[in-house]
């Protein structure tokens, strides 16, 4: 019998740890949304990067804001822009990215001007967020050195989508 009890004291403990957790455990992420976020624009520059336009389109959706200029609508429109993009830099060199800290929407929406606000609108919740990502130039006749993207994300019934970009024109 004590031997029984000695087995269960020294298995109980390795069982339950996993449910316990422990004091040196980082803090769950899982269901941040600006975690999620931030993997997801991950995602698409890494997509982005490899010219792989069935990747970006699952990561994508509409509508979408495109430059806070055009609202687009239909998802094979979305995609036939796409398309051109990648063909149009598809002898550039692979670019180098950092993808910077997630801000919630309602942080950055009374910033914006009146008429971005309302394209914004059209596809963004105050809940949604705003990613910005750092891509280094390699060409040697860019105007800068880095130039700033920033990503709107979506957040519904548990899954994120890309909805928007823009490239900043303050560096």
């Amino acid at each position: 019998m004590i031997r029984c009890l000695s087995i269960c004291f020294l298995l109980i403990p390795g069982l339950l740890s996993p449910c316990l957790g422990s004091e040196s455990d980082p803090p769950s992420t899982k269901n941040d949304p600006a975690v999620e976020a931030r993997e997801l624009v991950g995602q698409f520059m890494k997509a982005m990067q490899r010219r792989n336009l069935d990747d970006i389109m699952a990561l994508v959706d509409v509508p979408w804001c495109h430059d806070m200029k055009t609202t687009i609508y239909d998802r094979k429109e979305l995609e036939v822009d796409f398309s051109r993009l990648l063909e149009k830099h598809r002898d550039r060199p692979s670019i180098h990215f950092e993808v910077r800290p997630a801000y919630p929407y309602q942080d950055i929406r009374e910033k914006l001007s009146e008429t971005e606000r309302k394209d914004l609108d059209k596809v963004m919740r105050p809940t949604d967020h705003v990613v910005l990502v750092y891509v280094k130039n390699p060409s040697p006749t860019a105007k800068a050195e880095q130039e700033v993207v920033v990503l709107f994300v979506r957040h519904r019934q548990g899954e994120c989508k890309i909805v928007g970009l823009k490239n900043r024109d303050d560096r």
